[in-house]
């Protein structure tokens, strides 16, 4: 009988476990005031919010959010699970970053743009994700059209002063004010800025002038003006505005007041009472005629 002898054999074997890296990336922004982007004006706040998980079954290094937004604020990461910029599978780590609207984010009435995650696996392997965020604003263009006419202090001209408000919250451009009254001087118009361009709250003013006529006196003279202007996308954006000023039926006496038949208080010394005299004979003459201008109404 063979005594009894243990007998033991070892090995090694390496099993390989396929690696597959994976990340993943959601973004989200909203106003800092928590209140609706649609009500959203130049000087709020938006606060962006980046959320990067490890998707895959392996460890990620060098994990990093990259967002090219003009004027977005540095992006700030929170608690990291381990090491910085170390995720293992499963783990995830939130960033945020801010920007501060300007009048060009309204006037565009919406910010798009898109952020990237990436990290890199075993055997220098990287890997990406993108996410995409629209940030809507409600635009409100109008424009608002005041217009005064006023006689010159000797009666022969109108002076029109025409001003066009912006008074919607995005910009306007190829602004144009426009009166068709027939005899109208040139309209000068001062911009605040570039020539056809209001921004919210800004004005343009037109003066023009009228002269002022025989016809018209006695009478009044109405008259009508309009502004158009768009917006960065287009919309059409209109009003109009009326002036009526009263003409004397004589023009003030005076020397700057023109002589004729029109004005005869404008003659003066003798020719004056002989004027009225003449007039006086020629009543008691015609048994006293009585002349009666209708007014007429002048409009554009």
């Amino acid at each position: 009988e063979l005594p009894d002898r243990e007998v033991t054999s070892d090995d090694e074997a390496t099993v390989l476990l396929a690696g597959a890296p994976g990340i993943s990336l959601e973004k989200t922004a909203a106003l800092a005031s928590g209140a609706d982007s649609t009500t959203a004006a130049v000087g709020d706040v938006v606060n962006y919010t980046f959320t990067v998980q490890n998707t895959g079954n392996v460890t990620l290094d060098g994990v990093a959010v990259s967002d090219e937004l003009p004027g977005l604020s540095n992006i700030v990461y929170g608690t990291w699970p381990g090491d910085e910029f170390v995720l293992a599978p499963t783990q995830s780590v939130t960033a945020t970053a801010t920007l501060t609207l300007t009048q060009e984010h309204i006037d565009a009435m919406s910010i798009t743009n898109e952020a990237t995650a990436t990290g890199t696996g075993p055997g220098d392997e990287t890997v990406t994700d993108t996410d995409k965020v629209i940030l809507p604003f409600d635009g409100k263009p109008q424009i608002a059209l005041e217009k005064t006419g006023a006689l010159s202090s000797d009666g022969s001209k109108i002076n029109y002063t025409i001003i066009a408000t912006n008074t919607g919250n995005v910009t306007l451009y190829d602004v144009e004010i426009s009166d068709k009254l027939k005899g109208l001087s040139e309209l000068k118009v001062t911009w605040p800025g570039e020539p056809g361009v209001l921004a919210p709250g800004e004005s343009a003013e037109a003066r023009a002038s009228l002269e002022v006529t025989e016809s018209m006196q006695g009478e009044s003279v109405e008259n009508r003006a309009t502004v158009t202007g768009t917006t960065g996308t287009d919309d059409k954006v209109t009003d109009e505005a009326t002036a009526v000023v009263e003409v004397p039926a004589a023009l003030p006496a005076g020397p700057s007041a023109p002589a004729g038949p029109s004005n005869p208080l404008a003659t003066t010394g003798g020719a004056t009472l002989a004027g009225a005299a003449g007039v006086a004979a020629l009543l008691l003459l015609g048994g006293g005629v009585l002349m009666v201008r209708r007014r007429r109404q002048h409009q554009s």
